[in-house]
């Protein structure tokens, strides 16, 4: 990871749809927030953007706020609804 990315988790039905569990995601002036992150997201992979309402984001592997500020180095994940278990 560079001086001036942030690492990416995505989980689940996120994951199957680029094929990917982890991203390193370039910011700048620009891309600050948790939700400027999403955004820079969806720019390269559209097919998340449906997915915004029922995701929660998590920043260094705790829940936080669209408008929570991301930092070089951090680690955020984007993580959709679960369910499942035994029965």
């Amino acid at each position: 990871m560079s001086e001036t990315t942030a690492r990416v988790l995505l989980f689940a039905s996120m994951r199957q749809l680029i094929g990917r569990s982890v991203l390193e995601l370039e910011l700048g002036p620009d891309i600050r927030s948790v939700q400027a992150c999403w955004e820079a997201l969806c720019q390269e992979h559209p097919q998340l953007r449906p997915h915004r309402a029922t995701i929660r984001p998590a920043l260094n592997r705790v829940y936080v706020g669209w408008d929570e500020d991301v930092a070089a180095g951090d680690e955020l994940a984007f993580i959709p609804p679960v369910s499942g278990g035994a029965r």
